[in-house]
């Protein structure tokens, strides 16, 4: 079994609870089983080839807001708006995320997310989304490949693989919710 990552509870934010080094590792294992499914066929990056200067357009709009962002659906080019749901980061081990300063300006962001279709290979995989986010808290504008779950455990498990943070935006409520991290003071002596 792949050892995972697992989140300090000095990284930990929100509702992040605490758990056990085996319980976080349960659950990064099957929020890794999640995206290895999401990720399974071709979805293509026609609607993203198709309308891509209006998307940064729209993306830094939006992230000028605070919590302003918007998730892409790959294959439209439009902003995705569930009425449900959870839209999280789907990184993969070693990718590193983009991160600009809130006061990114449109060249700057349009920049990283030419830079971010480059080192996000997964947009052009299943059920992949991009995402550009305004982080108030870290006062940063963040450029993820995501995916969007439709549990709030889903949201957890997929966070623990990926070493989500950031965690969840939560479509219904626009809140945020965090995967566990491990507190050795849980763990059996």
């Amino acid at each position: 079994m792949t050892d995972f990552n697992p989140i300090t509870a000095d990284e930990a934010r929100g509702d992040s609870r605490p758990v056990t080094h085996e319980e976080f590792q349960r659950m990064a294992a099957s929020g890794q089983q999640r995206l290895d499914r999401m990720a399974a066929g071709a979805g293509g990056t026609k609607g993203l080839d198709s309308h891509w200067q209006d998307i940064k357009d729209h993306a830094h709009r939006v992230s000028q807001e605070p919590w302003g962002g918007a998730t892409y659906s790959p294959r439209t080019g439009k902003p995705v708006s569930p009425s449900k749901g959870f839209a999280l980061t789907s990184r993969r081990p070693g990718q590193e995320q983009i991160r600009l300063p809130e006061n990114a300006s449109r060249e700057q962001l349009g920049a990283a997310m030419d830079q971010a279709r480059i080192r996000y290979a997964q947009l052009a995989h299943g059920s992949h989304h991009l995402g550009v986010f305004h982080d108030d808290d870290e006062k940063s504008i963040d450029i993820d490949p995501v995916v969007i779950t439709q549990s709030k455990r889903a949201a957890h498990e997929i966070g623990a693989a990926t070493h989500a943070v950031g965690g969840a935006y939560e479509f219904h409520t626009g809140n945020g919710t965090f995967p566990p991290h491990h507190d050795p003071g849980l763990d059996p002596k």
